[in-house]
């Protein structure tokens, strides 16, 4: 008697992942500075438009700031 370990997936598959090129390609250092920005700061990964919109939504404005004090005004 053969028992099924897991449910079929409820929607329809869009890709397989351990195959897609996204999952398979490096990233680029633009990526992997925008990845540790977003773990270190708190900031929401990825598009530009979507980062924005999700800042202001959540009130996330802090993460975009550059650290520490203001600059001393000459």
């Amino acid at each position: 008697m053969t028992t099924a370990l897991a449910a079929c997936w409820p929607i329809g598959r869009f890709f397989d992942l351990a195959t897609s090129e996204v999952a398979c390609s490096a990233p680029t250092k633009t990526e992997l500075h925008a990845l540790h920005r977003s773990v270190c700061r708190g900031q929401p990964y990825g598009t530009e438009t979507w980062c924005q919109r999700t800042i202001m939504r959540l009130g996330l404005q802090w993460t975009v700031r550059p650290c520490g004090r203001p600059h001393k005004q000459k």
